[in-house]
């Protein structure tokens, strides 16, 4: 899947794909066969997909609506189920689970852009049910994060501000009452890019933080109720663009962009680390392996995560222009030309080379047969210097055996970038035409 600006929801299930995106406040549906809107002046909005394929949307209108969709792989259906418009009210980190027969929405409300609260509404089957989950005071909250543990208990991970400190807080929801909302990590740096899964009733975390022009990875775990200590995954010279945090086979798999570069680190524990390594350099396509092992992302930034293993979420980059793909071919080209010169400098030495080599020897061996035939050497000395001249002459031979077999391969090398340039040149010509192509059908 190629990005092409526009926020991506990608749903893969037994029953099919569907990308799901926002394009200039229109929420779009587009499977292999059929490309619908939803609906239209959507602000946000978040998915959820159950077991049995069936897809929820929960998004939120500029005019103060909630709106909640549903998908059965026929038809769309949906209604207004919150109206915040006349509360001049705004919503905003809207998350949704659904599980079966019960759905869980969290988001933050902003009243009177003065004070904020959480809220968490609930269907189990028959009604409505809702609730203010209550923050620790003076905290403002910037991001919301929702997800299940394994025993179908949703969880709520907050990143919030209070002063000069910025907060990781969770609470979750033990059959029917919120527990009171702790305070897990607390730093003076900048926290972004969470990522978060759940496996084993452990629940894993990875965040971007930063500072004076520092910027860390970390990792945290709760298992049970307890937090385990962060630790720093890698130190990064540039900002992180993007977090992703997944278990395949008991192996926890992290990984973040930094200046455009995929790095990835793993874990068996979460406590001992493996040594972080790129993964994918710029503008390489990426393989990004996560739970269940599917899906290739075409990207710059990553947030590739599972809700329940069943669907996955992709963000990427924005496709290259046509302009700049054909810098790419020129530019590719001049390599290649130049790459063809090198190796002829380096074919005349090596020719040089064996020629001056070979004349040195044959002097040499020249000079000593008149030596002996002027000091008038006895028989043995004769045979042990014939004996020297033979073992050099093989030498020799071996050498040039060896140069022979160097300028083969290199001749095969060049025949290859002939082809390669060759091929490059008519790609450039093609794009060259498409472009004009396009021109032509944009003016007319």
């Amino acid at each position: 899947m190629e990005f092409t600006g526009k926020r991506y929801f990608i749903v893969d299930t037994d029953k099919g794909k569907m990308q799901i995106y926002l394009d200039d406040r229109k929420l779009m549906c587009q499977n292999s066969s059929s490309q619908d809107m939803v609906a239209e002046n959507i602000k946000d909005f978040d998915i959820a997909c159950e077991p049995d394929g069936t897809i929820r949307l929960l998004c939120c209108s500029f005019d103060g609506h909630m709106l909640l969709y549903k998908y059965d792989w026929h038809s769309w259906s949906g209604k207004v189920i919150y109206d915040y418009s006349k509360d001049d009210a705004g919503i905003s980190q809207i998350n949704i689970l659904a599980y079966k027969s019960e759905i869980h929405l969290v988001y933050l409300l902003s009243e009177n852009k003065r004070s904020q609260a959480v809220f968490h509404h609930h269907w189990n089957g028959r009604e409505w049910t809702n609730a203010v989950i209550a923050t620790p005071e003076g905290m403002a909250i910037e991001n919301i994060y929702m997800l299940y543990d394994d025993s179908n208990n949703p969880h709520i991970i907050m990143i919030g501000q209070r002063s000069q400190s910025y907060c990781i807080l969770h609470t979750y929801l033990d059959g029917v009452r919120w527990k009171s909302v702790e305070t897990l990590y607390s730093t003076r740096k900048h926290i972004d890019d969470v990522s978060i899964c759940a496996t084993h009733d452990i629940m894993h975390m990875i965040w971007h933080q930063y500072g004076d022009q520092n910027h860390e990875v970390m990792y945290g775990k709760i298992t049970g109720n307890q937090w385990q200590k962060p630790t720093m995954l890698a130190e990064c010279q540039s900002k992180v663009n993007g977090t992703a945090i997944s278990v395949d086979n008991e192996e926890i798999i992290a990984q973040w962009m930094a200046d455009e570069n995929l790095h990835q680190c793993t874990s068996s524990d979460g406590i001992a680390w493996q040594e972080d390594e790129l993964i994918c350099a710029k503008d390489d396509i990426i393989k990004c392996k996560y739970i269940k092992e599917k899906g290739v992302l075409r990207c710059n930034k990553v947030d590739a995560f599972t809700i329940r293993g069943e669907w996955c979420i992709i963000r990427g980059k924005r496709r290259r222009s046509d302009a700049m793909q054909q810098d790419d071919a020129q530019t590719l080209v001049q390599q290649m030309a130049l790459l063809v010169d090198l190796y002829t400098d380096i074919k005349g030495i090596l020719l040089q080379m064996n020629a001056d080599s070979y004349a040195g020897r044959i002097a040499s061996l020249r000079d000593a047969q008149a030596r002996q035939k002027q000091v008038g050497l006895d028989i043995n000395q004769l045979r042990q210097i014939n004996e020297d001249i033979m073992k050099s002459s093989m030498h020799l031979q071996e050498r040039n055996q060896l140069l022979e077999r160097t300028n083969q391969t290199l001749e095969q090398k060049v025949a290859e970038y002939e082809r390669l340039l060759d091929s490059l040149k008519a790609e450039n010509i093609a794009l060259k035409k498409q472009i004009l192509e396009q021109m032509k059908l944009k003016q007319a």
